[in-house]
């Protein structure tokens, strides 16, 4: 009996593809390649894609809002502390692999959700 790929990668390809998404179109985390989402998981949160932001640290992000990221793993308690979204609370978004720290997974009290990931932190396949 041939063994079924089970790496964390086949699973988010296997995934993805279910949802019809063309392979070309992953975006990968640029530390390990891991996929983390795709081009079709693009939505506008606020009017816009694309965000920048300066934390309280002084830190400037550039983030792109996807619909969903299944390459990445949450971690830590919903809080709306200097969120950057109005009436979103944040965690923060990591890559399931090697535990990058790719950006927040957003949710309001209506469950409304999305990712907001650093762009410079992920590259698209190809």
């Amino acid at each position: 009996m041939a063994s079924e790929d089970t790496t964390l990668e086949a699973v988010i390809e296997k995934s993805l593809e279910e949802e019809n998404f063309d392979p070309r179109g992953l975006i990968r985390c640029r530390i390990c390649r891991t996929p983390i989402t795709h081009q079709q998981e693009r939505i506008h949160i606020d009017g816009a894609h694309e965000h920048s932001f300066v934390n309280p640290h002084d830190i400037q992000f550039h983030l792109g809002c996807f619909h969903s990221a299944p390459g990445c793993s949450i971690s830590g308690q919903p809080t709306p502390a200097f969120s950057w979204f109005q009436g979103y609370y944040w965690q923060y978004a990591l890559c399931s692999e090697c535990q990058e720290h790719v950006g927040w997974y957003y949710e309001n009290a209506n469950q409304d959700s999305f990712f907001g990931l650093i762009l410079t932190k992920l590259e698209p396949s190809g």
